[in-house]
């Protein structure tokens, strides 16, 4: 896409730079993965204003062959399988995210381009990887740790600028081996001194490799100032959303509480119904006993003055055979 962007849609660099990472964005989101790397390779084809389409080529060769060996390394139980879950994205947060990252990346992309190119990495690819992953998912560790995460990119782009500068500008050794040694200090920085694992940073140490020879030098404070405005919206815009999510939460706690109110309120008449209905049925109970005994009392009477009348005629009949 970026390659095609380029080729067929001529408008300015930096208009090209957002067209490029709004659909990097669209792809991002509607893929269902978390590969956000993708937004890079469409982005850096425009960037660098790349024509080819042998770029196109290297990218998807080069995806393969990434692929094919994570599946060996699996196959070898070298690596845990992941088993393949379509992430999860709600539309409203997705689309709330695009809108903002797309409205900072504008003019950001303007100032890098417009006025002088040599400052164009302050917008690199790999930056706006780390852009997009800082604002999808706020429980990250690069997230967790902003500061880190600026000192890391500063970092990593030194060590590649260095590496190259000295080894191979100085030196004259192949790029190769200037790439190769340079990230195995990205390992080492990011595995043993950091602690913390963030992929965009690694990238921007190898694309320090493909930059114009004259901006090497100031290439890391490129990417400083490029990743610390970036990390700074980022932590920005996720207080406010955190914020809209945590009144929304509260919201709807508060609905819970008022509809467990309400429903106690009914089971509390409920209650009192039930109990005036036993009550009645006691009371009803009560008279229907009394009515019983009054009624079994006054048979026992009856019974009694039957018994006296039949004994008092039974004596008059003795005496008046006498």
């Amino acid at each position: 896409m970026g390659v095609l962007i380029v080729l067929y849609i001529p408008l300015p660099i930096w208009l090209q730079v957002t067209l490029a990472f709004a659909v990097g964005q669209i792809i991002f989101f509607f893929s269902g993965t978390s590969v956000a790397p993708m937004i890079s390779a469409v982005a850096l084809p425009v960037l660098i204003q790349t024509k080819s389409y042998v770029y196109i080529v290297s990218a998807f060769g080069l995806t393969v062959i990434v692929v094919f060996c994570s599946l060996l390394l699996e196959k070898g139980h070298v690596r845990t399988k992941n088993e393949g879950q379509k992430a999860y994205m709600p539309w409203k947060e997705c689309f709330a995210n695009f809108i903002f990252r797309t409205l900072i990346v504008l003019p950001v992309a303007y100032l890098c381009t417009h006025f002088d190119m040599r400052i164009k990495f302050c917008i690199a690819p790999p930056l706006l990887v780390a852009f997009t992953e800082l604002t999808t998912n706020r429980a990250s560790p690069p997230a967790k740790r902003p500061i880190a995460t600026i000192v890391l990119f500063l970092l990593c782009s030194f060590l590649g600028s260095a590496c190259r500068y000295i080894l191979t500008i100085k030196c004259g050794l192949p790029l190769t081996l200037a790439a190769l040694i340079s990230m195995i200090g990205v390992v080492i920085l990011m595995k043993g001194i950091l602690k913390l694992v963030f992929p965009p940073a690694a990238a921007m140490c190898i694309l320090a490799m493909l930059i114009p020879e004259e901006i090497i030098l100031y290439y890391p404070l490129e990417v400083t100032a490029g990743i610390t405005f970036l990390t700074v919206s980022a932590v920005l815009w996720r207080r406010i959303l955190f914020r809209e999510k945590k009144s929304d939460k509260e919201n709807k706690e508060k609905e819970k509480e008022k509809e467990k109110e309400n429903k106690n309120e009914i089971d509390k008449i409920v209650e009192v119904v039930i109990d005036d209905k036993n009550k009645d049925k006691e009371d009803v109970e009560e008279i229907e006993k009394d009515e019983i005994i009054a009624l079994k009392e006054k048979n026992n009477s009856l019974e009694m003055n039957q018994i006296v009348v039949a004994g008092e005629k039974d004596k008059d009949i003795v005496e008046h055979e006498h």
